[in-house]
């Protein structure tokens, strides 16, 4: 049926190509479905996924403090170029309330309470060593 087609169409016998091409326009439909198919799961990988990582955006019904301390955290991440999950952030965050300011203030307090918990552990462990040399 093809050959007949073709001959009818041309007067030319028809190439190898042109009379598989029924059958090529099948694999090529086949195939274009398979490119939408697989671009429609890309942008679906590519959205920002709900739910995933922090919950930057609140929803009704999240834990304001969580959602307080995931804001101090994109926050650090942007103060001070650390990761979000970093220690550094982590302990930052800790603490975090809605309602509060995530600058570099909020960050240069978090550097003094450090340094002072750091200092206080410090001098414990310089009491508990004077102490085993007492005893």
């Amino acid at each position: 049926i093809t050959r007949a087609v073709f001959r009818l169409e041309s007067p030319h016998k028809p190439t190898k190509h042109q009379e598989r091409s029924p059958r090529m326009l099948g694999v090529l439909r086949k195939a274009c479905h398979l490119a939408v198919a697989a671009l429609a799961l890309l942008l679906a990988i590519l959205q920002p996924a709900q739910g995933l990582g922090l919950r930057s955006m609140a929803k009704m019904g999240d834990c304001p403090l969580c959602v307080a301390e995931d804001h101090c955290h994109l926050a650090c991440s942007h103060e001070r170029k650390a990761e979000p999950g970093s220690e550094y952030c982590l302990t930052s965050c800790t603490g975090a309330h809605p309602g509060d300011v995530f600058d570099e203030a909020w960050f240069q307090r978090a550097d003094e309470d450090r340094e002072k918990r750091r200092e206080l552990d410090e001098s414990l462990k310089r009491l508990g060593r004077e102490l085993a040399e007492d005893s």
